[in-house]
């Protein structure tokens, strides 16, 4: 599923910039068009000469992703290998805040806080408009740490009572840019199903079979869910500190929000299932923080659960005693289960 930057279905993206370890999802948007204007940018060197008149020398600069470096005074992020946007270098947020993007592709950016304000008012999504709605879903294949268009995919829609996925509402295969857009019935209140992604990755093997949940349903033709998969093998190495998958069981991963799309930060999660093998890791800033018992403050809150036994879960985030969002989800052996969770109404 670093820096500043939303999260879907929509589409995750509330940091700066794509993640090989943003759980099942990945950023929209972010530092990587900043990267582009960088690269363009008059007092930059990219180390190809060292006529100290065309600006500062790469060397004195902050190396970055794919050889890049960062202007002065922007500064490259550990995590992203990105240049972070000015209220990150010139600015420290405070506590319980982190940096944020002012739009994608901004070299400016504000300090943001989770927002709880909208909890016992979330408004109900409006009603779909139309009978059938086409939908385009995108896979990035994170296998190899760096997130490539998952080609050759079949991704099929499924009605979330229907935990085998015995009458599919539509199937397709995603294309060169690891795109696919499907057909689906919107129901009364939009689809609230789920999607069954399985297929080759880009090193060879297989992904772990993933199924896609969000909280909020899809009411109208649009974009969906940017998810990332990966095999079984990566996946393990992302959530070492957790132990190792037991393949009898499902894993899962959540991104989640709190009001007005903001980082549920401060909140727990509870899974109902879970049982004294299972592990839930938050990720922080450096990776996933054994010790942490909320989402710490970080450009996405995002969790890994290991091991959930069950053929079905509720997933619960609560803060201060509030119930913030809570979905339930379906469960297989060895299998990935992708949620993005919003403000439950």
């Amino acid at each position: 599923m670093g820096g500043c930057g939303l999260a879907t279905v929509a589409i995750v993206a509330i940091g700066c910039g794509n993640r090989a370890d943003s759980g099942g999802f990945s950023d929209a948007g972010g530092d990587t068009s900043v990267d582009a204007r960088l690269e363009a940018s008059p007092g930059t060197d990219e180390g190809t000469g060292s006529d100290a008149s065309g600006g500062p020398d790469a060397a004195e600069l902050p190396a970055c992703d794919n050889g890049k470096t960062c202007a002065l005074p922007l500064t490259c992020d550990g995590i992203d290998l990105l240049c972070e946007p000015p209220c990150d270098a010139m600015q420290t947020c405070g506590a319980g805040t982190l940096c944020r993007l002012s739009m994608a592709g901004s070299l400016t950016g504000n300090c943001i806080g989770a927002d709880y304000q909208c909890l016992g008012n979330v408004p109900t999504p409006p009603a779909p408009t139309n009978s059938y709605f086409t939908i385009t879903n995108t896979y990035l294949d994170v296998s190899s740490g760096r997130p490539v268009p998952a080609v050759g995919l079949t991704v099929t829609a499924c009605a979330k009572t229907d935990a085998p996925c015995a009458s599919p509402l539509g199937t397709g295969m995603t294309g060169p840019s690891g795109s696919v857009t499907l057909t689906l019935p919107a129901g009364t209140s939009g689809f609230d199903g789920y999607f069954d992604v399985t297929g080759p990755s880009g090193d060879g093997g297989t992904i772990l079979e993933t199924l896609v949940f969000s909280s909020d349903p899809l009411v109208a033709s649009g974009y969906g869910p940017t998810t990332n998969v990966e095999t079984a093998g990566a996946f393990q190495q992302s959530v070492a500190a957790l132990g190792t998958l037991d393949p009898t069981r499902a894993q899962v991963v959540v991104v989640d929000e709190a009001c007005r799309s903001t980082p549920a930060y401060g909140a727990a999660l509870t899974v109902s299932s879970a049982d004294g093998t299972t592990k839930v890791g938050y990720v922080g800033a450096s990776g996933i923080e054994t010790g942490a018992s909320t989402f710490p403050v970080n450009d996405e809150a995002l969790a890994y659960v290991v091991n959930v036994p069950g053929a079905t879960t509720t997933l619960t985030t609560t803060y201060h005693g509030q119930t913030v969002n809570e979905l339930d989800v379906v469960l297989r052996p060895d299998v990935l289960v992708a949620v993005v969770l919003d403000a439950t109404p």
